[in-house]
C-alpha cells in the first residue's frame, strides 16, 4: 500500500516538475519570439484535448472555477501590489473610465453589435458582449518583457483590468441571471442592486483585510522574506475568500488588498513581490493549460464566420472607438490613447467567463464559449505580437 503511494507521488512530483520545466522553457521560446507564453499553454491544452479525447466540460466546473478563483486572487493580488496606491491614485482618471465605464459599453456595444450585424439572439449576443469585455495585463506585459513605456500607459493597462476583471465577472454572473430566469424589470433592478452590492462590500472589504496586512507586515518582525511573502498571499486569499463568504466581489476584494498592502515601504518590499510574481505565473499558467483542456480543434469549425467576425468588431472598431472616446478628456497623449486601445489584450479571465455559461447550461452555450475561446486566441495572436512594434512607432516603447 505504502509503495504505491510512493509511486503515485512520484509519478505526481514528475508531472508537476515536468510542468515546471515546460513553463521555463516556453518563457523563454515566448521572449525570444514577442508571442504571449499564455498564448502557448493554451495551445498546448488544446493539443492535449484534441489528441487524448478529454475534455473539461460542465461536469469539471467545480475544479475549473476553483483553481480559477485561487490563481485570480493570487493575480489581481499582485496588480494592485505592483501598483500600489500612490501609483494607481495618478492614472485613476483613465482607470476608471475604461475598467468600469469602459467594460459596460464594450458589453453593450458587442451585444448589439453581435444582435444586429451576426444575427445572434439577445441573450447570445449579450452573453458574448460581457464574457469579452475584461482585459489581461499579465498577457500584455508577457509580450512587452522588459520594454519600458512611456508615460501613464503601464499603470493605465495594469489598473484597467484589475477593475474590469472583477466587474466583468459580477456583471456575467448578473446576466446569467437575466438570461436564465428572464429579463422584467423588477429582474434588471434586482440585478443591479445585487452588482452594485458585490462591488461595493468588495471594494470595503479589500480595503479592511489590505489595511490589517499593511499593519501586520509593516509592524512584525518577520524573520524572513519568505514568511513575509507567504504572509501576502494570505491576505490576498483572506481579502478574496472573506469578502465573497459575504456575497461581495471576492476578485475585486484581492486587486483593492494589493494596492493597500503594496504601498507598506520595507525593506522586503521587493523580494515580496518577486514572489508573488513567481506564484501569480505560475497560477496563470495552470489556468490556461486547464482552459485549453475545455476545447478541441474540431469545435471551432461550425461557427468560423462568427468568430473571425467578433474578434474583428472587438479590436478594430470597439475596443479603438470606446477608449479614444473615454480618454479624449483626460491629459494622456493621443499616441498613448492608441496604444492602450490596441493593448487590450483579452486573456484568462474572459474565457473563464465563457465556461460560467456552459457550467449553467443556457441556450447556445457551446457557441457562446467557442466564440469567446476564438475571440481570445486571436487576440493574443495579433494584438500580442505586434503590440512592441505598434509601441515603438507611437513613441510609447523606447526604442
Amino acid at each position: 500500500m505504502v509503495e504505491e503511494l510512493l509511486h503515485d507521488g512520484a509519478r505526481i512530483t514528475l508531472a508537476v516538475g515536468a510542468l515546471l520545466v515546460l513553463t521555463v522553457g516556453i518563457a523563454w521560446v515566448s521572449r525570444r519570439l514577442r508571442l504571449p507564453a499564455p498564448l502557448a499553454f493554451l495551445a498546448i491544452g488544446v493539443a492535449v484535448s484534441s489528441a487524448t479525447g478529454y475534455r473539461l466540460d460542465a461536469a469539471h466546473g467545480d475544479i475549473l472555477i476553483t483553481a480559477g478563483s485561487l490563481a485570480l486572487s493570487v493575480i489581481l493580488f499582485e496588480g494592485g501590489f505592483n501598483g500600489g496606491w500612490s501609483r494607481t491614485r495618478d492614472a485613476l482618471g483613465p482607470i476608471l473610465s475604461i475598467g468600469l465605464a469602459g467594460t459596460f459599453l464594450t458589453a453593450a456595444a458587442m451585444a448589439a453589435l453581435g444582435h444586429w450585424l451576426l444575427g445572434l439572439s439577445w441573450g447570445t449576443a449579450a452573453l458574448i458582449g460581457v464574457a469579452l469585455s475584461p482585459t489581461d495585463p499579465a498577457t500584455v506585459f508577457s509580450v512587452l518583457g522588459s520594454c519600458t513605456l512611456q508615460g501613464r500607459t503601464g499603470e493605465v493597462l495594469e489598473g484597467e483590468s484589475g477593475v474590469n476583471d472583477p466587474v466583468g465577472i459580477a456583471l456575467m454572473l448578473g446576466t446569467l441571471d437575466i438570461v436564465l430566469h428572464g429579463a422584467g424589470g423588477g429582474a434588471v433592478l434586482d440585478v443591479a442592486r445585487t452588482f452594485a452590492m458585490e462591488l461595493g462590500i468588495g471594494v470595503l472589504g479589500g480595503l479592511v483585510v489590505g489595511l490589517a496586512g499593511n499593519w501586520l507586515l509593516t509592524h512584525v518582525p518577520l524573520p524572513s522574506y519568505a514568511v513575509h511573502a507567504t504572509a501576502a498571499i494570505a491576505v490576498a486569499m483572506l481579502a478574496f475568500g472573506l469578502t465573497a463568504a459575504v456575497h461581495g466581489s471576492g476578485f475585486l476584494a484581492a486587486f483593492v488588498a494589493g494596492m493597500a498592502v503594496g504601498e507598506e515601504d520595507i525593506r522586503l518590499h521587493s523580494e515580496t513581490e518577486d514572489t508573488l510574481s513567481v506564484v501569480a505565473n505560475l497560477g496563470e499558467t495552470t489556468m490556461f493549460l486547464l482552459l485549453g483542456l475545455t476545447i478541441t480543434f474540431e469545435a471551432f469549425d461550425d461557427s468560423i464566420v462568427i468568430e473571425l467576425a467578433t474578434f474583428a468588431l472587438l479590436t478594430f472598431l470597439v475596443r479603438p472607438v470606446l477608449t479614444h472616446l473615454l480618454l479624449a478628456p483626460t491629459s494622456l497623449p493621443r499616441k498613448h490613447r492608441s496604444f492602450i486601445a490596441w493593448g487590450g489584450l483579452r486573456g484568462a479571465v474572459p474565457i473563464l467567463l465563457g465556461f460560467f455559461v456552459l457550467v449553467d447550461d443556457v441556450p447556445d452555450d457551446q457557441l457562446i464559449y467557442t466564440v469567446v475561446f476564438v475571440a481570445v486566441t486571436l487576440s493574443m495572436l495579433v494584438q500580442g505580437t505586434t503590440l512592441p512594434a505598434v509601441g515603438r512607432r507611437l513613441g510609447v516603447i523606447k526604442a
